[in-house]
């Protein structure tokens, strides 16, 4: 409907130029003038650009153009004034005609780099909600199976109640995780910390600490993603977990959460015997990943540990959101106006310098009527000045001084009107140059200063209407001419301005699709990372937890396998590249024989392809199916050593040499 309309305007327009030229000439006679408003183009154009597009506004501006012309000649008008009058008529429809274009054609590279962005979007959220979704199933593995695992495994009679639990929980835990795959954990899903931290906090001591003491400090709660108060309470967990496996009896523990209103900082503290922290072993993963690692891992997260040998030990975990800096002062700013960039340059340049020529055009033809050199050249320069002050077509907006300079040209030429110079009053060409001046204050607001540009433009008007004051012979041309001007610029400034609102309208809709998707693409990975991996961890050790959380005794074949599956886990947790069916398979049958299992991949190690894992993996099985009894310790080794990997049992080391190709 919307090109309906502005086709019919762009055709209606037509049919008028060409009824003038076959009615009304004719009926006129010679010197007959065409009505001023059959030679303003600009809004007839934009109409035939929303209508057909570019090419075709451009031919209907030249074919527009060209029957003025025809009904120019044919009806006999002043020269002088039809060139001055269609020159800026056709500069104006220009000037729109190229906003327009610019503006559709800059639209359309925004839509198609909104739409690579958001495909990037979705792929880097996809991948985030994977190695969140990973991270979250490694860090379940370790804080509930393999400590039920090696529970569960342990002969104590006493503990088979709290297997009873502790499998329980694990095996509600991953129903939970399969059951609302599409749990928290974007970094866009904030809520209140008030909506449950303190209370999810108080359930964690209640359940693993019940002596513990807990301090709320008052405080404004912050608003904090789901999945730093999901990280924090497993921090607390872990760190809660390993005081009361460690610190000793008769150890006293307070848990602290201050809130205040920007982050939060949580303190598990206790009075127990303490430890080296330098002196736990790199295997040991509780500390390292489950409680430092989890909450440095996150953007703004922060933690701490301090611990002595007989003074106790704090766990000091904190979190901040992460704040984006400002931009520094020699950041450049950027232009108000969107252009779409390399035609746009081009066309500019043209564009001025087709402009200065046709202004050439009417000042030499002013010198020659009115016998006045000085004038024409003095305003020429002036109207050159201005553009050539403004310069190229830039992302940069002008600074405060260019404004400024290019607003004093224009002022001055303007005041060029108050000069006594004889002018006749019926000739419009004489002062062309007013309406000039309101092309330069319309690059200016395209280049990102249009309150300027009006303002200059209202000075200027006042100055030359006050001009009429003093030179008396051509006011009724002066009035025109301004009038023009004013047009000018108001036209440009608003299409400016209207060109800014379409865009932070579309950036903000952008913004909000590409918010939408990445949302929208980390719940998708999510839930399938989630399905996928929990119905893996469902078939492996469901049935196992079932039996553990049920009434049966913890026998010698169940606690064997406890420890089979246990390995297996560990495995996976600390080797997750070796985990692979030779190698798998192998150390189950070993860890059945009775052999204690160990299977390391170096954090520092080297990128490796699937044949060389193949191939390590392949070499430790053959070394684990050749060890009958005690310890076995196989690992990947770092980058620079002269292996590839490392297997190490009943003090005896081998090596496996790197595949040289």
């Amino acid at each position: 409907m919307l090109r309906a309309l502005n086709a019919g305007t762009a055709i209606a327009f037509a049919v008028l130029l060409v009824g003038f030229l076959l009615l009304e000439v004719p009926a006129l006679g010679p010197a007959a003038q065409i009505p001023w408003f059959l030679t303003v183009t600009a809004a007839p154009v934009t109409a035939a650009l929303v209508a057909w597009g570019r090419i075709a506004a451009w031919v209907w501006l030249g074919a527009s153009t060209a029957l003025v012309q025809v009904i120019r000649v044919v009806s006999g008008g002043d020269a002088q004034d039809a060139i001055a009058n269609d020159t800026f008529a056709l500069f104006v429809a220009a000037t729109l005609l190229l906003l327009t274009g610019q503006f559709v054609a800059a639209s359309r590279q925004f839509d198609a780099a909104t739409a690579v962005a958001a495909a990037a979007a979705a792929r880097r959220s996809a991948d985030e909600a994977q190695r969140a979704t990973a991270e979250r199933l490694r860090l379940l593995v370790h804080d509930e199976l393999l400590s039920t695992l090696a529970l569960a495994a342990r002969v104590a009679p006493s503990l088979r109640e709290a297997v009873g639990r502790q499998a329980a929980r694990a095996r509600r835990l991953i129903r939970e995780l399969r059951a609302a795959p599409d749990a928290p954990g974007t970094a866009d899903a904030a809520r209140p910390a008030e909506t449950g931290l303190a209370a999810r906090l108080s359930a964690v001591v209640a359940q693993l600490a019940p002596d513990a003491r807990l301090v709320i400090v008052p405080g404004a709660p912050p608003t904090m993603p789901a999945d730093v108060e999901i990280a924090l309470l497993a921090a607390a967990r872990q760190s809660l977990a390993n005081s009361v496996a460690h610190a000793g009896d008769d150890t006293r523990r307070t848990v602290t959460l201050h809130c205040d209103g920007d982050g939060v900082r949580l303190v598990v503290h206790d009075d127990g015997q303490g430890f080296d922290p330098d002196a736990v072993a790199p295997n040991r993963m509780g500390i390292a990943e489950s409680i430092l690692g989890r909450m440095r891992s996150l953007p703004g997260g922060s933690a701490r540990l301090v611990s002595r040998p007989g003074e106790g030990t704090a766990v000091e975990l904190g979190w901040r959101p992460a704040t984006t800096p400002p931009p520094g002062p020699g950041q450049p700013a950027t232009a108000s106006v969107m252009l779409a960039r390399g035609a746009a340059d081009r066309l500019y340049g043209v564009a001025v310098a087709v402009l200065l020529l046709a202004q050439a055009v009417l000042a030499v033809l002013a010198a020659l009527r009115t016998g006045d050199v000085a004038t024409p050249a003095l305003t020429l320069a002036g109207v050159a000045s201005g553009f050539a002050v403004l310069g190229p077509m830039s992302p940069r907006v002008p600074s405060r001084r260019r404004t400024a300079l290019v607003a004093a040209i224009t002022l001055t030429t303007g005041a060029v009107s108050w000069l006594p110079v004889a002018r006749d009053p019926e000739r419009y060409g004489d002062v062309w140059f007013i309406a000039s001046l309101g092309f330069v204050l319309v690059v200016l607001a395209m280049r990102g200063r249009p309150r300027a540009a009006l303002l200059t433009a209202a000075g200027t008007a006042v100055l030359t209407l006050l001009g009429v004051i003093v030179q008396h012979n051509d006011g009724a041309d002066v009035v025109a001419a301004t009038t023009r001007m004013l047009a000018i610029v108001g036209i440009g400034c608003g299409f400016v301005l209207g060109i800014l609102r379409v865009r932070a309208r579309t950036t903000a809709l952008r913004r909000e699709e590409l918010r939408a998707v990445r949302e929208e693409s980390y719940r998708d990975a999510s839930s399938r990372e989630l399905r996928g991996r929990t119905a893996e961890l469902e078939a492996l050790i469901g049935d196992l937890l079932e039996r553990l959380a049920g009434p049966d005794e913890l026998d010698t074949a169940l606690r064997r396998e406890c420890v089979v599956l246990e390995g297996r886990l560990r495995d996976g947790y600390r080797a997750a590249r070796l985990a692979r069916h030779p190698l798998v398979d192998a150390a189950a049958a070993a860890r059945g024989r009775g052999v204690d299992v160990a299977i390391f991949d170096d954090p520092d190690g080297r990128e490796l392809d699937e044949a060389e894992l193949d191939r390590i993996a392949g070499w430790l099985a053959a070394r684990l199916d050749e060890t009958a009894a005690g310890r076995f310790t196989g690992r990947v080794l770092p980058a620079g050593r002269p292996a590839a990997a490392s297997a190490a049992s009943d003090e005896q080391v081998a090596e496996l040499p790197h595949l040289h190709r």
